[in-house]
């Protein structure tokens, strides 16, 4: 989660990566029919250098405003599938022909916690947060709510904890203090379908980390600056003989995403990663130098402030809510 910016959630597993003894806990849209590529003229690839550290208007078919049941994934019938999907959700286009390995909708009243974690795989009790990236939220478990057909990561003032003024929430399919990933996986597309908050200061973002606890890889499916809520960001960093974080970034302006729900995701397949934002292809990777091998977890949060997105202000409305619709992984 570090496209070329001082900030980075890069920062965030590295510090992971260098062992809870280095780190403690701080306290305790649908496509545009016309489709664009990578490589259209509205796209920029930049790399991101080791030490910094868009997207097309819905069509009239969009399920972008849809509420969370009425635009995420449905199998066709004989389709192959160990998770079940809501009915009446499409499936994703790059789905078709696959197998469903993971999924969860968010429609009961609390969160699965047979496949999530409200915490980073390096924190135990209570709140944690990155005080190297500079972030001011504690993450929290009263921040992770699922009501009305969506997950709410939420975040909100509190009186200061460990110096942070603010609660926020995230998920992991990842372990936690040595534990087992409660999911992970090895190749495949996986897609998050979400609602984002605008508002100086927020930092949304929906990303990987890998089960074996090293950093890197990592690959970053989305992460919007409140501040900037029509530009999408979507990164792999990954290491090489000579440097141990080289990001390989893109940034692409498009709607603002924070006006209705958006899918994103990435196809990850042995020599390829392939970025697509509602449902149209943003960013692809081919270099063997930045396709993983290693297994993965998922993982959405809602920073608060950092060195990247700077800190809330008095325009930022709160509480700030990150809405997930539903998590997905088909091979």
């Amino acid at each position: 989660m570090t496209p070329k910016t001082p900030a980075l959630h890069a920062v965030r597993l590295a510090v992971a990566a260098a062992a809870a003894a280095t780190l403690t806990c701080a306290c305790s849209s649908a496509p545009s029919s016309g489709g664009a590529t990578a490589g259209d003229a509205s796209a920029s690839d930049d790399a991101a250098s080791s030490d910094d550290a868009g997207r097309l208007p819905c069509s009239a078919s969009s399920a972008c405003d849809a509420s969370p049941d009425e635009g995420a994934p449905t199998p066709p019938a004989d389709a192959a599938s160990d998770a079940s999907p809501d009915a009446g959700r499409p499936m994703p286009a790059q789905c078709a022909g696959r197998k469903i390995i993971f999924y969860d909708g968010f429609d009961g009243t609390s969160l699965d916690t047979t496949k999530w974690n409200t915490k980073y795989a390096f924190c135990g009790s209570g709140c944690c947060s990155l005080p190297s990236n500079g972030e001011q939220e504690c993450y929290d478990d009263g921040q992770v709510q699922v009501h009305g057909g969506a997950l709410h990561l939420v975040g909100t003032p509190q009186p200061q904890v460990n110096g942070l003024p603010y609660a926020s929430g995230m998920i992991s399919s990842g372990g936690v203090d040595g534990a087992a990933p409660k999911f992970d996986f090895q190749y495949g597309y996986f897609e998050a379908r979400v609602n984002i908050p605008a508002g100086q200061g927020l930092w949304p973002a929906f990303w990987t980390g890998n089960s074996d606890g090293s950093w890197p890889p990592e690959i970053d499916v989305m992460e919007i600056l409140g501040n900037q809520p029509d530009v999408w960001y979507g990164t792999v960093h990954y290491s090489t003989s000579s440097q141990n974080n080289v990001g390989d970034g893109t940034s692409w302006q498009g709607p603002d995403f924070s006006q209705g729900w958006h899918t994103f995701g990435v196809d990850w397949e042995p020599g390829q990663l392939v970025w697509y934002v509602d449902g149209v292809e943003r960013k692809r990777v081919t270099a063997a130098t930045e396709v993983q091998s290693k297994r993965a977890y998922l993982m959405a949060d809602l920073a608060v402030g950092g060195n990247w997105p700077g800190d809330p202000n008095a325009s930022t409305v709160f509480p700030a809510d990150y809405e997930v619709d539903y998590v997905l992984v088909c091979q």
